[in-house]
């Protein structure tokens, strides 16, 4: 049966919009907050769904819209029942909500507090906005009053009928960002540089969240613009750079050709960063850039868990504040391996590697079984082994990668020498395609450590010394004169500044 996605175009975060601001902080500074719209499931809801999906007697567009006597009558009596078991600590009000149907706020006396709101086939949660501190202290709640508790009710989280479903985690702006648009677009920039994120790793839904590679190449194109514009430009705000993607990059989503929906169904939705005033109110909250493919966390400690990698990748990128964004808007592939491969590249890049197994909890069961390719865990490798080309393409962007191959090309002393020649010719593409930082920056560290004449691995490698200095028939230039030219044609590409 056709069933719509936790993400239906129709959501509102009420977290922010109704009134549940006395749980925001009152100053929009770092740290930055974070909020989850959560689903509850149930089989009399998702009957409730397919028997209105199946009415011919109903406008189709009609069908997908939650009714009185469907979501909203389930929905208000687990509201009844919860605001029943959370005496005295909580207190309900209620509020005008969406599809016009009342919802409810609840709060409690230490700052816990969520909405209870209704979509297509689920009663939804709105929980936050909070800072990842603040989430933790409140992870027992969480699992106390909007996990075991719904699961006696028999209403359990979309993803434990064992269907992919998505439960948008959203990103203060003003918190995260303050009033920067570099560092929004260096965000966004960041997140389309890991498709694989929104393509299985921390969740999927490819119809309601297109990653920018399920887009059109000119979207790609139209996006790098986007960035180089934002390079050149100095002072832009988040809202300034939002607009830009949603009028030059969101122009088509999947599934949604000729409809209004196209700047709203893509995998960063911006909604209400290019238009605050979506937000009941003065406008002053910390309005959200919203991850709309996240995975429907299966716990409390779940959910703690996405809004702490996020934290964690927020004040990796901070440190960049000022450096100009490197985007590739390559098309790659989606196989199990190369899923979490960019996982350790992206904990990698934030020298988490150590902690893979920790985060790894928030990968779907088929993808924990995979292990990293070799070359990224630092593990012994045979002296023929050559890094895949998908590794290449991360120079640019990744500094785990980077280091990588930096380890790789100069700590190996049983690197055969043809595969050091090889890779440095295969490097090259990369260099010469784009004025890259990074990658200069990498090339001048490497040149360094190589002592001078010679541009191969040092002399602490003797077998490969040797080989590099053994004359060839015919004149042809030596291994050793060979790799000193591609060495040079590299490093002429990476003069660093003065």
């Amino acid at each position: 049966m056709l069933r719509p996605s936790a993400g239906s175009f129709v959501l509102r975060l009420a977290w922010l919009v109704t009134g549940l601001l006395p749980f925001a902080p009152k100053a929009f500074a770092w740290p930055p907050t974070f909020g989850l719209e959560l689903n509850l499931w149930s089989v009399e809801l998702a009957g409730i769904f397919d028997k209105r999906m199946e009415d011919e007697s109903i406008p189709e567009a009609r069908r997908q819209v939650p009714t009185a006597d469907g979501e909203f009558r389930v929905a208000k009596q687990f509201s009844d029942d919860l605001f029943a078991y959370c005496q005295p600590q909580c207190r309900r009000t209620e509020h005008p909500g969406k599809f016009s149907f009342t919802e409810w706020k609840f709060e409690f006396e230490d700052g816990f507090g969520f909405n209870i709101a209704v979509d297509p086939s689920t009663v939804e949660i709105q929980v936050g906005p909070w800072t990842s501190e603040q989430w933790k202290v409140h992870e027992k709640s969480l699992q106390r009053f909007l996990y075991d508790f719904p699961a006696r009710k028999k209403l359990i989280h979309k993803g434990l009928d064992g269907t992919e479903s998505s439960a948008h985690l959203n990103i203060g702006v003003r918190s995260a960002f303050e009033d920067d648009g570099l560092s929004f677009a260096r965000y966004v920039a960041d997140y389309w540089q890991y498709p694989e994120l929104a393509e299985g790793l921390l969740g999927n839904d490819p119809d309601n969240a297109p990653t920018l590679e399920r887009l059109r190449p000119e979207q790609r194109e139209a996006a790098l613009a986007v960035f180089e514009g934002v390079n050149r430009e100095a002072g832009l705000s988040p809202q300034e750079v939002a607009q830009r993607i949603t009028r030059q990059v969101y122009t088509w989503s999947p599934g949604h050709e000729g409809t209004a929906l196209n700047y709203h169904n893509q995998a960063v939705g911006m909604k209400y960063v290019t238009d605050p005033g979506k937000l009941v109110g003065d406008n002053l909250g910390d309005v959200p850039t919203e991850l709309r493919a996240n995975r429907e966390p299966v716990t409390a400690a779940h959910a703690t868990l996405q809004v702490e990698l996020q934290q964690k990748r927020l004040e990796y990128l901070r440190a960049k504040q000022g450096e100009p964004i490197f985007f590739r808007p390559d098309v790659v592939s989606f196989s199990d391996a190369d899923k979490v491969d960019a996982f350790l590249m992206y904990l990698g890049d934030m020298g988490l590697e150590a902690e893979y197994k920790t985060y790894a909890i928030l990968l779907p069961s088929e993808l924990r079984r995979v292990k990293p390719n070799p070359f990224l865990m630092g593990a012994k490798l045979p002296a023929k082994f050559e890094p895949d080309e998908r590794f290449l393409r991360r120079l640019h962007h990744s500094s785990f990668v980077r280091d990588r191959f930096q380890d790789f090309l100069l700590s190996r002393k049983a690197l055969a020498p043809e595969i050091f020649e090889k890779t440095l010719q295969r490097m090259l593409p990369y260099v010469e395609s784009e004025e890259n930082g990074p990658i200069r920056a990498l090339l001048v560290s490497m040149g360094a450590q190589v002592p001078e004449p010679i541009r191969p691995p040092p002399p602490s490698a003797p077998v490969l010394q040797a080989a590099t200095e053994a004359p060839l028939p015919g004149g042809r230039p030596s291994l050793l004169q060979r790799c000193n030219a591609i060495w040079s044609r590299l490093l002429g590409h990476a003069t660093p500044s003065p």
